[in-house]
Parts: structure tokens; sequence; C-alpha cells
């Protein structure tokens, strides 16, 4: 993702089969979503990895990565079991996506 504080690059917010990823460059942002009861995405953490760290989790979430920072961020995903689809979600109204 381009670095540019004044065109800040973000994903959509999908969840989907067990993705660890590697930060190959840059400055990765991840926030955590739950969804409320209508069914729409709310942030409820912000975690932040830098270049060499490696983002796992033991089950799928509902996250969107971003990158924050003024310079590139390159993030190698791996997904396992192999990714045939995905769940897009919108974010709850007053939310950032």
């Amino acid at each position: 993702m381009p670095g540019n504080p004044a065109n800040r690059r973000r994903s959509t917010i999908t969840s989907a089969a067990t993705a660890p990823f590697l930060i190959a460059s840059g400055v990765s942002t991840e926030t955590i979503h739950s969804l409320d009861a209508q069914g729409l995405a709310v942030p409820t953490r912000v975690r932040t990895y830098q270049r060499g760290e490696v983002c796992a989790a033991d089950e799928p979430d509902i996250h969107q990565i971003s990158n924050d920072a003024e310079h590139e961020l390159i993030n190698i995903h791996i997904y396992t079991p192999p990714l045939y689809a995905f769940n897009v979600y919108e974010a709850a109204s007053g939310t950032t996506a």
C-alpha cells in the first residue's frame, strides 16, 4: 500500500480463512472489528506491526489492514485453508472504515 498521510490507504473490512501475514516493509496497522446488532462492523482494537513482525491469529477475525505511515507498506499474507471466498463488512455509522 502506498504511503501518503493525505490519502490514507485501507483495505476493506473482511474475514476469511486464517491468514497470518508478514510485514515485509513499512508499518502495518490492523483494526479488529466486532459486529453490532445490525451486523455492521465496529472497531474494537487497533494493533501496529513493524517490519519483520508476523501477525497470526488462532481463528479468523474481522479486520482491516491500513497503511497510516508515510512510507510504502508490503504485507505477505498466507491463507489456510486456501482462500476460496471471504466476507466483506460495512462499517457502522460514525466509525472509520
